[in-house]
């Protein structure tokens, strides 16, 4: 979900948005595609990119564990 400050512009709270994610069982977590990482941001939020809402961290872990790599421009990712 992209939450980037332009909520606002649209009549939108994102402080709503991320309690009513975490409402439905959903918490807010960061990710780092070269070491594969998810971390939890404790219900915050990024000021300027995406913000993932996670149900059930330890599976979206394993998931991303076991992905398969990804080349980009001759990269593995």
């Amino acid at each position: 979900m992209e939450l980037n400050g332009s909520g606002t512009r649209y009549g939108f709270s994102e402080d709503a948005i991320v309690a009513t994610m975490k409402r439905y069982g959903f918490d807010t977590y960061d990710y780092d595609p070269f070491s594969k990482s998810l971390t939890s941001m404790n219900g915050g939020r990024h000021a300027e990119a995406n913000t993932l809402f996670i149900r059930d961290a330890d599976r979206a872990r394993a998931r991303v564990r076991g992905a398969k790599p990804v080349s980009i421009h001759g990269v593995l990712f």
